[in-house]
């Protein structure tokens, strides 16, 4: 998940310097994957606590760091959204299809 969200990050900081639509709305289906990921950890984590007691603390952290890399993603999602904008002069924010 963390080289998914730093593939993310180069992508986007080469979309906005380059104004480029297509690396922009590459960026917005990478988030899809991620936030994918970020669901099967959570679902894998809670699955962990359920069946083996494991230790909470240890999977609440996991989790955490799951959920910043998502909202890292999302951020990367809300810059090329603004690319996007800037090169075609269209809102798609909250758009599902792009």
């Amino acid at each position: 998940m963390a080289n998914g969200v730093l593939a993310t990050l180069r992508d986007t900081i080469k979309a906005f310097n380059l104004t480029d639509e297509t690396l922009a709305r590459q960026v917005l289906r990478g988030d899809d994957v991620v936030d994918a990921l970020y669901h099967q950890i959570v679902q894998d984590m809670l699955a962990r606590l359920e069946h083996s007691g494991s230790d909470a603390n240890t999977e609440l952290s996991n989790v955490m760091i799951a959920k910043n890399l998502e909202r890292m993603a999302d951020h990367c999602t809300n810059i090329a959204e603004d690319v996007i904008y800037a090169h075609t002069g269209r809102i798609i924010r909250h758009l599902h299809a792009v």
